[in-house]
């Protein structure tokens, strides 16, 4: 898809905040996706219920990462960084 040079931008501070939860969304996208995984592998015991159900938080997590990716090609924010490129290995 074609980036569009667009000239309503998030000021860098609010473009901040949005990178902040973005790389909490790839973190926890990987973590469920492991215990998921781990789950499958075992045949054990589903995945600990939650106060937010896993699916709707993984549903939650995609439609961010989605968003922001839009909000990068539509040039609506500034980022330093690539989003395919995260270390989806440094879940805190």
């Amino acid at each position: 898809m074609e980036k569009m040079n667009n000239p309503r931008k998030f000021k860098v501070w609010d473009s901040k905040l949005l990178n902040d939860n973005l790389q909490l969304c790839v973190q926890y996208q990987k973590a469920i996706e492991e215990a998921v995984h781990k789950t499958m592998q075992e045949r054990g015991p589903p995945v600990v219920a939650s106060t937010v159900p896993t699916d709707t938080l993984y549903d939650l997590v995609n439609c961010y990462i989605a968003m922001y990716e839009k909000l990068l090609i539509e040039d609506l924010i500034h980022s330093n960084s690539n989003p395919q490129n995260f270390n989806k290995q440094n879940i805190h």
